[in-house]
């Protein structure tokens, strides 16, 4: 855990050195967003989760329509917000996750490495959705 707080201290303050308008701001708030999901993953502080959907939400924020990191920051953000619902049972944190990881998807390209990890994470949180409704509305893309 020394380490995982060390690093957290450190990406927070690379952060510091790309302010806003910083072309590789969003680089910076994925990581230390990434870094904070994992102290939740070992702590289950929600807090460090809460943070996390935050600094992803800022991430996507800054990478428009067209943007080549747009499909790994709804991803990441889908992620993220996947976590808090299975943790909280917040069902609007379960359909913005199948949002933002359908649009994740459709902006990966066939044969992208990403491709695999997205599908997956698509599928599941369709299927949790399917779980929690019982609903067969959802469809794929």
């Amino acid at each position: 855990m020394d380490d995982l707080d060390g690093a957290i201290v450190l990406v927070r303050e690379a952060l510091d050195l790309r302010p806003q308008g910083h072309p590789y701001r969003s680089e910076s708030l994925n990581h230390l967003a990434f870094c904070l999901w994992s102290r939740y993953k070992q702590l289950r502080e929600v807090e460090d989760l809460d943070v996390a959907i935050v600094l992803n939400r800022e991430a996507l924020d800054l990478c428009p329509q067209g943007h080549p990191d747009r499909s790994a920051s709804s991803h990441n953000l889908a992620n993220r917000l996947s976590t808090r619902y299975d943790q909280l049972r917040r069902m609007e944190d379960l359909d913005h996750a199948i949002v933002l990881s359908r649009e994740s998807l459709n902006l990966c390209p066939r044969g992208h490495s990403g491709q695999f990890d997205t599908l997956n994470t698509h599928a599941r949180h369709l299927f949790i959705r399917f779980l929690h409704l019982r609903q067969l509305k959802d469809k794929f893309f």
